[in-house]
């Protein structure tokens, strides 16, 4: 009776081994499956695809699993009437072209939409590459005056995503836009008590950096302060004591109401704290 128990317990042992192992290989099968389809998929992709791909230093490839520009481009109505769209689409086909080669484009379907920002756009625009259809979309933004806007350099982008209509496959590259945005206005001057403070940066509504020369009064610092901050609408403001303007040489910040005597190495938790030295 009892090696027929202990017969039946190596059975039992056997049996879960086995299955064990079954498990396994269908698991290892199953993974080496993915991977040989992937392969097999990405040997599929076309040699234009891979030369603008391989040419572009700053491109990001990825896969995706929807057509989610071309999904998306129809919640947007046609705005080949406006001529700012159209302005930007055409510049942004330069932009395209640096990537992709020559295209072939329709601009009687542009798509987008206006920003809140002056001169920034969001567009959208199907186009052609050796018989096959694509897909842009761009935040582009124009820098230049009223009478030079064909100019590409006073045309810059965030963020340019193209796509493949048939695959979904998609492409992200970068431009200087927010570089530029920053510095747009440097050298822009502010009078306060006499002196001038100059621009040295800004991003909003997150901070600007201001420098002006010699060593000024608690009481001149703080109404630039104020005036500074009533004008750009910004909760971080940083002082530079020219000819210093690199980050981290301010000597004194103020941000959201506290000011930081960079200088000193003291704290205050407010303006009127730090006019009166307290």
């Amino acid at each position: 009776m009892n090696k027929l128990k202990e017969l039946s317990q190596v059975i039992r042992s056997s049996m879960i081994i086995l299955v064990g192992v079954v498990f396994t290989i269908g698991l290892f099968e199953s993974c080496r499956y993915d991977k040989a389809k992937q392969s097999i998929d990405d040997s599929n992709s076309t040699t234009a695809e891979n030369e603008f791909q391989k040419n572009n230093e700053y491109g990001i490839d990825e896969s995706t699993t929807s057509n989610t520009i071309s999904y998306g481009i129809d919640d947007f109505t046609s705005s080949s009437n406006q001529i700012n769209y159209k302005r930007a689409a055409i510049v942004a086909h330069d932009f395209v072209e640096e990537k992709m080669g020559k295209c072939k484009w329709n601009i009687h379907d542009i798509r987008g939409e206006e920003m809140s920002d002056d001169n920034q756009f969001m567009v959208m625009e199907k186009f052609t590459r050796d018989g096959k259809e694509y897909i842009y979309k761009i935040i582009i933004k124009y820098f230049g005056n009223d009478d030079d806007w064909a100019e590409t350099k006073n045309w810059d982008y965030s963020q340019l995503t193209i796509e493949n209509v048939s695959t979904g496959k998609q492409s992200f590259y970068y431009g200087n836009l927010k570089d530029r945005e920053r510095k747009k206005d440097a050298g822009k001057t502010i009078q306060v008590d006499g002196v001038t403070f100059t621009l040295l940066e800004k991003n909003l509504p997150n901070y600007v950096s201001f420098s002006h020369k010699g060593t000024l009064k608690r009481n001149q610092i703080a109404n630039a302060l104020l005036k500074i901050k009533e004008q750009y609408d910004c909760q971080i403001i940083y002082l530079f004591r020219y000819p210093k303007s690199e980050a981290g040489e301010d000597y004194l910040c103020y941000q959201y109401g506290c000011v930081f005597d960079n200088e000193h190495n003291k704290a205050y938790n407010s303006l009127n704290d730090y006019k009166n030295n307290k």
